[in-house]
């Protein structure tokens, strides 16, 4: 993902905090190059979740985020971890 300078400028803290560790990221690292600027490690329920998240994003920010490259693993080809943040949204979701 990069996102552009102007972002900082436009959107508070906690908007930024929330595209850049949002609940159903795994890991996030910010990295220092002029082609990407944060690698972010997600774990999505299904294909769904997955697409309408990214739209949003896009939507939201528009031309200041690019989604450099996007890489999709089913859950029987990796070993999970699991964040705190993603898990307390899930029981969120399951007491609604």
């Amino acid at each position: 993902m990069k996102i552009l300078p102007g972002v900082y400028k436009k959107y508070k803290k906690k908007e930024l905090d929330n595209l850049i560790r949002p609940a159903i990221a795994i890991k996030s690292y910010a990295i220092r190059k002029t082609d990407i600027t944060h690698i972010i490690i997600y774990a999505f329920t299904n294909i769904k979740e997955y697409d309408k998240y990214f739209r949003d994003i896009l939507e939201k920010f528009g031309n200041n985020v690019e989604i450099k490259d996007s890489f999709i693993l089913s859950s029987e080809s990796i070993i999970k971890s699991s964040s705190k943040d993603m898990f307390l949204n899930v029981l969120e979701k399951m007491s609604a």
